[in-house]
């Protein structure tokens, strides 16, 4: 009796727990992202130079670099130094940006966002994880202000929608 009770619970533990488990992923990821996004800001204060957080390959899901852009070009160059370096996301999690962020979000000595160039930067990168039938089960958004404040948020409602950006309908 007392195993088939522990068997019972066991199966029904085991999917929440997995639910919980990859929901975590995702949360650490958005975390990660943040952090990161916060110290480029700091960065280009401390430095008096432009610094850029900028998408592996042209691809957030690919991983990012965080670098000091010395000629604010946007583009990590060989000879830029790199302060930090994320590697590729699980196959279930995905990041993408909207077009006012794109692959590389860059910050001024003055800690404002801003593209190459010197234009207004400001957009959303959401982090989200597919299921296996390949709908949206989590999701986050770093909204960039244009001060080039981030702020961390639950995106429940592409959540709901089952759509991330880049996503047919997002």
């Amino acid at each position: 009796m007392a195993v088939s009770l522990v068997a019972l619970l066991t199966t029904l533990a085991v999917p929440s727990f997995e639910d919980l488990r990859k929901r975590h992923g995702v949360t650490v990821v958005a975390e990660q992202l943040l952090a990161d996004i916060k110290r480029a800001r700091i960065e280009a204060m401390l430095r008096g130079k432009p610094v850029a957080l900028a998408a592996t390959g042209d691809n957030w899901r690919k991983g990012w670099r965080l670098v000091v852009d010395s000629n604010a070009n946007g583009r990590v160059d060989s000879s830029e130094p790199v302060l930090r370096t994320r590697g590729p996301l699980p196959p279930e999690q995905q990041v993408s940006a909207n077009a006012g962020i794109g692959n590389t979000l860059g910050y001024r000595p003055d800690g404002r966002s801003g593209q190459p160039g010197g234009a207004l930067q400001m957009g959303t990168l959401r982090i989200c994880e597919r299921t296996p039938a390949g709908h949206i089960r989590h999701a986050h958004a770093i909204v960039i202000s244009a001060t080039g404040r981030a702020r961390l948020t639950r995106d429940r409602e592409r959540a709901a929608r089952g759509a991330c950006a880049g996503d047919p309908g997002s």
